[in-house]
């Protein structure tokens, strides 16, 4: 009866059983494409005047709110949202030179 039990056990957390998820690895082409496209973003993130460059970082490479961005940088929330519309337009125009 144990043996049994055991064995029906066994069978219950195998089947429960979810491998960990693995990512999917990227062909050597895709990673250097990859590595260019954010070559070229770096740049022309590096071509916009500081102000802008540093709202556009807090923003989406930390994801921080606004208004956080407004007291780290001694600003307005509003002048924040602003520098970063007119940040990402410029960065889009210096992008579509570039391509």
């Amino acid at each position: 009866m144990n043996r049994c039990r055991s064995v029906l056990r066994r069978r219950r957390t195998a089947q429960l059983y979810t491998p960990p998820h693995q990512e999917p690895h990227d062909s050597a082409e895709n990673t250097a494409v990859l590595g260019e496209d954010r070559l070229q973003v770096r740049r022309a993130l590096q071509a916009l005047p500081a102000r802008s460059r540093e709202v556009l970082v807090l923003r989406y490479y930390l994801d921080l709110p606004f208004d956080e961005i407004a007291q780290i940088l001694g600003i307005s929330p509003s002048t924040a949202r602003a520098t970063a519309s007119r940040g990402l337009t410029a960065l889009t125009q210096k992008l579509e030179e570039v391509r």
